[in-house]
């Protein structure tokens, strides 16, 4: 990847910095082991690892990913898939569902479902289903 970008390091003042890829960092999520590849900025001063918080979330979210499927959860992209598939916003969405207002936005951007409205959202892709619980 490479990319050489600037940003505060350790060294004290504002270096450039590179994006290295890192295979099978380990990730506990939820008390659980995960082998996730993520991204890291590194300085190209000291060659220290530099917090890039951006690279940081994108990390985690692929951790939730990995963690997502090995429980067979919804990731954020299916469930708006499967909400737009209605053409409806997220705080209608939730409150169809019995979620609270804001529950399907925390999962569409990237929080982990519990396993039940993971389900849940799973039958209402089917409109028949979905009219049901409605």
């Amino acid at each position: 990847m490479k990319k050489v970008k600037t940003d505060y390091c350790d060294c004290g003042i504002m270096f450039e910095y590179t994006i290295e890829e890192i295979w099978d960092v380990e990730r506990i999520i939820k008390g659980e082991r995960f082998l996730v590849d993520e991204n890291v900025a590194v300085c190209t001063l000291c060659g220290h690892d530099i917090f890039n918080n951006k690279l940081e979330n994108e990390n985690l979210k692929r951790g939730f990913k990995k963690y997502a499927h090995a429980h067979r959860l919804l990731t954020s992209e299916e469930i708006k898939a499967i909400r737009n598939q209605y053409d409806i916003n997220q705080k209608l969405f939730s409150k169809s569902l019995g979620f609270g207002e804001v529950t399907v936005q925390r999962y569409e951007s990237g929080a982990l479902p519990i396993k039940t409205f993971s389900d849940l959202i799973k039958r209402v892709k089917s409109p028949k289903e979905y009219l049901n619980i409605l």
